[in-house]
């Protein structure tokens, strides 16, 4: 189940969750199992179940971004984690088995986070291109500035402007460890007949 979360994430409800070592969870392709190393003075860990449909859903709603909520069976509020890694099938197709790690809005990680064209050339530059060729960016900074996609609105450049990973505007605290000139995306005049 998923429903909207702080910072406009969205929760993730596990449907099962035990303390390691222990048995692992029955195998079954439409749920995948995930430890979890918890964010505690003893450094424990969990292992969680979810539905894989769930967690392509709350991806999909993150756009892709590698933090989600997740909402243990028994806890009142949901903890913050990122995807640390991931195992797949010998075919490379399906995940088999993901590794969370919790963390706390102030925890400084490095994460992809995409970067998203909003808003619609003026009327009278009708006959433009925006071609976007950097869907994600690869940024350094606290958990909490970090949860959500870069904006950039595409009415406010005119064709022939390119715009480089270094043209970003960062949140506060947040280090671009990306290639400074990526190209992020272009503006250009369409030919016309």
């Amino acid at each position: 189940m998923i429903s909207g979360g702080p910072g406009g994430r969205f929760v993730l409800t596990i449907l099962k969750a035990q303390r390691l070592p222990g048995a692992a969870f029955l195998r079954d392709p439409s749920h995948i199992t995930a430890d979890l190393l918890c964010n505690d003075s003893e450094g424990s860990q969990e292992q969680i179940v979810m539905q894989v449909s769930a967690l392509r859903e709350a991806l999909n709603a993150n756009r892709g971004m590698g933090i989600l909520d997740v909402l243990l069976p028994g806890e009142p509020s949901p903890r913050h984690v990122i995807i640390n890694r991931f195992a797949k099938s010998d075919d490379g197709r399906k995940l088999t088995h993901l590794f969370l790690k919790e963390v706390s809005d102030t925890d400084r990680i490095r994460v992809m986070v995409p970067v998203t064209l909003i808003g619609l050339m003026p009327a009278r530059r009708r006959h433009v291109i925006v071609t976007q060729t950097t869907k994600a960016v690869d940024l350094r900074g606290p958990v909490a500035v970090l949860d959500r996609p870069i904006r950039i609105r595409v009415s406010e450049f005119a064709p022939g402007d390119v715009v480089r990973a270094s043209d970003l505007e960062l949140p506060e605290g947040v280090v671009l460890c990306s290639d400074p000139e990526q190209e992020i995306f272009r503006v250009e005049e369409r030919m016309t007949a």
